[in-house]
């Protein structure tokens, strides 16, 4: 063979198989970009169809939904759009109203349905008449903003007709260019083989390049023959290319921008809305007629007890309402009126215990006018009301305080006075007992003067009493002799005189504390009144006081054999107005009281550095004040 021939021969193979390499690189590129292009355009219509249709989702508003996939069914190229809800029935389907409700029966729609991000599937499609197609099935989840759960599926299928059309023109045409590149080729090589080189390493090396994806060079078109039109042809290949590939980028960069903007600008009304409710130091609840839940915010179940997945759809407002007949009271007035200020009823919360609100409702519209439901914002006045309760019973116990010390006072004086005739009795009595009447007589006598000095006593230990009570200075008082008088003064208490046994071991050895006496005899007194209202209702009654020291403290115990003290109420002993005594003005026989007896005791006692500590069980009951020891 000769040398021409095989110049020819070999130039011939070498074009052949460079515009062949470069007619497969330009159709696997090709094909990869209208692929890309097509799952694109999918991905971007599905993304968008989910973002206008999350609202109609989560309302189930599959009017709006059915809208929505009709719409997005008219887009070229698109078979089919569906919409799935949270549970994979088919909440949309375009053009097919009858299949709503279904449940999906397909692997394709199943594989869809779970998961958990977008999914492309390829599949056959078979549609009403019977012909089979090719499609890709795109699938975007919907997500609600600031929820891991999946609120539904949305699916576009893009027919991939279109799509192999293109690519069947594109590789004909890239079969024609190619075929007569080859001849031209042969004919170049025959002729100018030379001239022909060069043009042949051009479009080789241009071509490599738009493989790799450099589609912003350009090939030199030098002449008009068929080299020149391949030239020119490839450049306006790869203009075509580059264009389209500019086009979707812009597409996805405004679908992306829409939705951006779009899903921030719901998330900031969200965010606003939930702020404002969810923040709110009130109770804040909507009901739709029904009386059902739709609203139920943190503030709603700190007052109930209640968490709102437990209400919301599940209770109505008229189960909270301790008389039912309030309930339908205001929603009676609200329709009415369009609204309800300051209304007042009891509620009963979640663990059985009731609470006194304040509710205030506005009646809800929609577009239209039409009634839709009420808001109501609820606060809590239990605290307020047993508040204004606790200072009626205080004004009460101010006066029957007021009322004590004026008879105190009375008392007082009238003690100072018996006690000039109760001197004349006791010293005409002594005389007649000197002159010797007889036996009779003076065992007359006798008790006579025994009762006037009993009176005496009496007299002078409440003489001694008030005139303590009134000094407000400290002195140095024997703790003893203090429980003594108290004691002396409690006998004027007919229960107690009469009913309650008792026991009392004192410690002699005991050194005086400097104090002001009113301070230690109110809260001595009180100790012994709780103590003897607690074995009121009970059989053995028993008063035990014991007086002892330590290192470091006067100790006096108060044991009683009352009905004993709960655990829980332990710790509240000592809170103002806390007691489970009835109203004082309640007039039924039983103890009463305030709640201020031992509060009042505690106060007292705590500037001397005073202790009160209590051990407690049914029928025992012992009470401990510890007093700090003094230097003399």
């Amino acid at each position: 063979m000769k040398l021409r021939s095989k110049f020819l021969l070999s130039f011939f193979s070498l074009i052949v198989v460079v515009i062949g390499l470069a007619m497969v690189a330009l159709d696997q590129r090709q094909t990869a970009a209208l692929l890309h292009h097509t799952q694109q355009k999918g991905l971007a219509i599905a993304r968008s169809l989910g973002a206008v249709s999350t609202n109609a989702l989560l309302g189930y508003n599959y009017a709006a939904l059915q809208y929505n996939v009709d719409q997005a069914a008219k887009e070229e190229d698109i078979s089919y759009a569906i919409i799935l809800d949270k549970e994979g029935r088919i909440a949309a389907y375009s053009g097919a109203l009858h299949r709503q409700g279904e449940e999906i029966s397909d692997q394709v729609g199943k594989t869809a349905f779970l998961a958990p991000k977008s999914i492309i599937q390829y599949h056959h499609f078979r549609d009403a008449s019977g012909s089979s197609a090719r499609l890709l099935d795109v699938a975007v989840p919907v997500y609600v903003e600031g929820s891991t759960a999946k609120w539904g599926t949305v699916r576009i299928g893009l027919s991939l007709a279109g799509m192999y059309e293109d690519l069947r023109r594109t590789r004909l045409t890239l079969l024609f260019i190619g075929l007569m590149a080859i001849l031209l080729g042969w004919f170049g090589a025959v002729v100018l083989s030379r001239v022909v080189t060069g043009p042949v390493v051009q479009l080789t090396a241009a071509t490599r390049k738009a493989a790799r994806g450099d589609l912003d060079q350009r090939l030199e078109v030098k002449t008009s023959d068929e080299l020149g039109v391949l030239a020119q042809s490839f450049n306006e290949m790869i203009r075509d290319i580059k264009l389209s590939r500019e086009e979707i980028q812009q597409l996805n960069l405004e679908l992306e921008k829409k939705v951006e903007q779009r899903t921030r600008e719901l998330k900031e009304a969200k965010e606003y809305l939930e702020n404002i409710i969810n923040n709110s130091q009130v109770a804040i609840t909507m009901v739709d007629m029904e009386g059902n839940f739709i609203i139920f915010n943190k503030g709603a179940e700190l007052l109930t007890g209640y968490r709102a997945d437990e209400v919301i759809g599940k209770k109505k407002a008229v189960e909270f309402y301790e008389n039912p007949e309030d309930a339908n009271y205001i929603a009676k007035i609200v329709l009415k009126k369009g609204f309800l200020e300051s209304f007042e009823s009891t509620l009963k919360k979640n663990d059985g215990s009731r609470v006194v609100m304040s509710i205030t409702a506005s009646l809800l519209r929609d577009v239209e006018g039409k009634p839709i439901g009420s808001l109501g914002i609820t606060v809590d006045r239990t605290e307020q009301r047993r508040l204004e309760q606790k200072q009626r019973e205080m004004q009460l116990e101010l006066l029957q305080e007021s009322k004590l010390a004026a008879i105190g006072t009375m008392v007082a004086g009238i003690a100072h006075n018996l006690n000039s005739p109760l001197t004349v009795i006791r010293g005409r009595a002594e005389m007649l007992l000197r002159e010797n009447l007889g036996k009779k007589v003076n065992g007359v006598m006798t008790k006579i003067v025994n009762q006037a000095n009993r009176m005496s006593d009496i007299i002078v230990n409440m003489m001694y009493k008030s005139r303590q009570e009134q000094a407000k200075e400290a002195q140095w008082i024997n703790i003893n002799d203090l429980l003594q008088e108290e004691l002396t003064f409690l006998d004027g208490d007919m229960y107690f005189k009469h009913n309650v046994d008792k026991e009392y071991h004192f410690d002699d050895s005991i050194k005086p504390i400097r104090a002001v006496y009113s301070d230690f005899s109110q809260s001595i007194l009180n100790i012994l009144r709780n103590s003897i209202d607690a074995m009121h209702d009970t059989e053995e009654r028993t008063l035990t006081i014991t007086t002892y020291q330590d290192d470091d403290f006067i100790c006096i115990d108060f044991h009683d054999t009352g009905v004993g003290i709960p655990p829980e109420h332990i710790s509240r002993l000592f809170d103002p107005f806390f007691t489970t005594k009835p109203l004082s003005v309640t007039g039924n026989g039983k103890p009463t009281g305030t709640g201020l007896g031992l509060s009042s005791a505690y106060m007292l006692l705590k500037p001397y550095g005073g202790k009160i500590e209590v051990k407690s069980k049914p029928g025992n009951t012992t009470f401990t004040l510890k007093i700090p020891k003094q230097k003399e």
